[in-house]
């Protein structure tokens, strides 16, 4: 299932349907830290995203985003997230898009 912002006051409701994964996890949105999610649910459902589609994403440069990566792999291991972008992003050279994306913002 696709959600955008928070889903935490419904996750107990999710699973008890029976929903297999939630994307996106969006870190930016109330209660939606992977990490924390994963410890409390993680047994129950798969939990796709991690690097924020409304901050890391859109407004970072390459080299920042790249280091969000690298960072968020150690903890990934941890606890066993699938990772990605909160949303689906096109798949293009990490640096032409996030150039792209970075030119919509002002100043960015």
């Amino acid at each position: 299932m696709h959600c955008c912002g928070s889903a935490a006051d419904i996750m107990g409701d999710l699973v008890e349907i029976g929903l297999d994964v939630l994307e996106s996890v969006q870190p930016e949105a109330a209660g939606m830290n992977p990490y924390a999610l994963k410890r409390a649910w993680g047994d129950k459902i798969t939990f796709w995203g991690c690097l924020g589609s409304q901050s890391t994403i859109p407004f970072a440069t390459p080299a920042q985003i790249r280091q969000e990566i690298v960072a968020c792999a150690a903890r990934w291991a941890e606890v066993g997230l699938h990772s990605g972008a909160g949303q689906a992003t096109a798949a293009r050279d990490p640096d032409r898009e996030c150039d792209r994306r970075r030119r919509r913002v002002p100043g960015g």
